[in-house]
């Protein structure tokens, strides 16, 4: 579990709270590259080899549009695990809808999405905390 970023920033240095803000940035930038969606080619791939895996054929252009739509979101490790967990577990031969897919990493998605918005919040605190200390020493 994360620690929690809520102790009082105004009792630690100036150079403290600037070392712990590039903490954070650098785990922002990491949760954020994260985040990345797969690609339309990535979708489509995936979408081929679990096709042929089943023995069915893709839907036309338009359901392909539809699947693509439907899965653009999931970042890509996320994509490819959810590939993996329907490949296991799907028990029809017909090509998962892309909601089979969603649901397989609904939790996942749900704390990836949360860590990257206690990240924020954690950056801007920092952020305030600084700038207190900042506007503190020019004051003084």
């Amino acid at each position: 579990m994360r620690s929690r970023f809520w102790w009082n920033l105004k009792e630690h240095s100036l150079e403290e709270l600037e070392s712990k803000a590039a903490d954070v940035t650098t785990a922002l930038d990491a949760a954020r590259r994260s985040l990345t969606p797969a690609s339309k080619e990535e979708i489509l791939s995936a979408l081929g080899s679990i096709a042929s895996m089943m023995q069915v054929s893709l839907p036309d252009q338009d359901g392909l549009k539809l699947y693509i739509y439907g899965l653009n979101h999931l970042p890509r490790d996320l994509f490819k695990e959810a590939c993996m967990r329907v490949t296991r577990t799907h028990k029809w031969p017909k090509l998962p809808l892309p909601a089979v897919f969603n649901e397989a990493v609904k939790q996942e998605m749900i704390e990836a999405q949360s860590l990257e918005n206690y990240l924020k919040h954690a950056q801007r605190h920092t952020q305030h905390a600084i700038q207190w200390h900042k506007s503190k020493e020019t004051k003084a």
